[in-house]
């Protein structure tokens, strides 16, 4: 059996976080002596997004990690990053993705799951030798990853904008039991429009705007609601 190759992409430009990533990897490397371990590392882009595709083409990373505020095309807004990674997402699937975040938001987190649901969520002022590692590990397994500051900012956004009150949960209970749509009304005792637009609001919650009812119900079960 030949040696199992990890390749990595590495976009940062923090002194800081370079320096932290390259002890996690050296440990890994250490720990995987039958792995070979390969890191292409970047400060800076001045390309277009479709050579950062045949990069990834050319090279077959297994994972990305990126700073959302990397420099890349000249442009530095976490948008723009968010928006290439998703487009790398889209046509390499299997690719696991980590970013790290400054000055972490809502707004950013909500963004960043919507169009891109990353394998680890890393904010930069969480990033101690301990976190990165774990982050590092859990990357390699496939497990998701959120530092401290990351998960506190999730049960913020649940706990103050009551996303799910008693009526949704009715709602995608009856659905994942095949209550047909025009019986719902009799069922959880709301208008039929009023049961649309709470449909849309959690299929917006749970990343699955544009899709059918049963890929809500599949969103919801994986996630331990119904």
């Amino acid at each position: 059996m030949g040696t199992k190759v990890w390749k990595y992409l590495i976009l940062e430009h923090l002194p800081v976080l370079i320096d932290v990533y390259s002890k996690s990897l050296e440990e890994i490397a250490q720990n995987n002596v039958d792995s070979l371990i390969k890191v292409t590392w970047l400060s800076e882009i001045d390309n277009k997004n479709k050579d950062l595709l045949e990069l990834i083409e050319k090279h077959r990373f297994n994972f990305i990690c990126v700073n959302l505020n990397f420099r890349f095309n000249n442009q530095t807004e976490q948008g723009f990053m968010i928006n290439c990674l998703s487009n790398v997402s889209k046509k390499y699937p299997t690719i696991r993705i980590m970013v790290s975040i400054q000055n972490t938001t809502i707004y950013t987190l909500k963004k960043l799951n919507q169009k891109l649901k990353p394998t680890c969520i890393i904010d930069i002022k969480d990033c101690t030798q301990q976190t990165v590692n774990s982050a590092f590990r859990d990357l390699r397994k496939g497990e998701i990853f959120y530092s401290k500051s990351v998960l506190q900012l999730f049960r913020k956004f649940l706990n103050a904008n009551e996303v799910m009150d008693s009526l949704d949960y009715e709602i995608l209970y009856e659905l994942s039991i095949n209550t047909p749509i025009n019986v719902l009304p009799k069922k959880v005792f709301l208008s039929a429009s009023v049961i649309y637009k709470r449909r849309m609001r959690l299929k917006e919650f749970f990343g699955v705007s544009d899709l059918t009812d049963s890929e809500l119900i599949r969103e919801a079960r994986e996630k331990g609601f119904v």
